[in-house]
């Protein structure tokens, strides 16, 4: 059964990158069934997300300010490492492929014992394989531009289409079409009009006929 990656974008990234990244990232992952993913933009200088078994949702504005390399540490834990971005990309793909990660190997129901969940060891995970995520679009980063910017010329020859097609429909030539297709079907209306009135014309004058016949 093929599995569907479905992107919704909110936010001010183009929304060709984000697919191309994020089909390329769940592959990563592991995810081998419907899947879906929302971007979001933050008007504060911040990000963050929320990951499940099928879904995650992000929020990262794409004008992010920050001192490139960006050095990062996740503060929700002391033994937290130091994350190195070098640019916001980087940040949104390390977004993605943390979330992503809650999907599979950094599942809640991998780190419970009893009642309780390892939040730490579980969110150590995740940063772990979003880590290994950076690293690995650094070196396929030529690549996957390549598919990036072939999707966005996709995307743009779609939206040219669309709008070539709007403009179309407004101009004197398709204008001119529904004109001779209204006037065609009128015209047959008018007919059968014509028709129906000689026929009760007919019928009236008949009548009338016998009307003055009787008297």
């Amino acid at each position: 059964m093929k599995t569907k990656l479905t992107v919704t974008n909110r936010s001010e990234w183009p929304s060709p990158a984000i697919k191309v990244l994020a089909e390329w990232i769940v592959k990563e992952a592991g995810i081998a069934w419907d899947y879906s993913i929302l971007v979001r933009s933050c008007r504060s200088q911040t990000w963050g997300g929320r990951g499940g078994r099928r879904s995650q949702r992000i929020w990262f504005d794409r004008r992010y300010r920050a001192d490139w390399p960006l050095h990062h540490k996740d503060h929700r834990f002391g033994w937290s490492h130091v994350q190195e971005y070098r640019t916001r990309m980087e940040v949104l793909v390390m977004l993605i492929a943390h979330e992503a990660y809650h999907a599979t190997g950094g599942h809640p129901e991998r780190f419970k014992s009893g009642d309780r969940i390892n939040r730490a060891s579980m969110e150590y995970r995740c940063n772990k394989f979003a880590d290994e995520t950076i690293v690995k679009l650094r070196v396929e980063w030529p690549a996957l531009r390549c598919r990036i910017y072939k999707a966005m010329r996709l995307d743009r020859q779609k939206q040219a289409t669309v709008r070539q097609r709007k403009a179309d429909a407004r101009g004197p030539e398709r204008k001119l079409q529904l004109a001779q297709q209204n006037l065609t079907k009128w015209e047959s209306k008018a007919k059968r009009v014509q028709t129906a009135l000689r026929k009760y014309r007919r019928k009236v004058k008949y009548y009338e006929g016998r009307m003055a016949a009787k008297s």
